[in-house]
């Protein structure tokens, strides 16, 4: 089995940046109510992927009132939680949370993923690490 992961430091702060002032006052700002991050295809660089097995995360903190949610693709258009569904698998605070996308019975050189943060305007999820199991040959 082989690991795959990809890392994104994902501020609060929305297109424009914020101006400087006194000090602390880009905090009072808040945050936006939800935002999406979409990855680059994963596998681009591995040849040949016989399954995508899995994808764990780290999630220090999701804030009552807000949410994570994640959705894989294979082309980046179409969308599906872990059953092949078009929902959105909800994520949980935690270390080392997996999901278990064996049953999508992916295989081949594309995987995308998406995760909506929902914010309660004071609150925002921290999402600190995804990595993707996959198995190649």
């Amino acid at each position: 089995m082989e690991k795959m992961g990809s890392y994104y430091n994902v501020r609060k702060y929305a297109s424009p940046e914020p101006t400087w002032g006194a000090f602390g006052a880009e905090e009072t700002q808040g945050y936006v109510a939800s935002g999406t991050l979409t990855s680059t295809n994963l596998l681009s660089t591995i040849p040949v992927v016989s399954s995508i097995d899995s994808l764990n995360y780290d999630a220090s903190s999701i804030p009552t009132g807000t949410s994570l949610k994640i959705q894989f693709s294979q082309d980046g258009s179409s969308w599906y939680d872990h059953t092949g569904d078009s929902d959105w698998d909800t994520m949980l605070q935690g270390t080392d949370n997996s999901i278990d996308l064996s049953s999508l019975s992916w295989s081949g050189a594309n995987f995308y993923y998406r995760v909506e943060f929902n914010s309660d305007g004071t609150n925002t999820p921290v999402l600190d690490e995804i990595r993707l199991y996959i198995t190649a040959h």
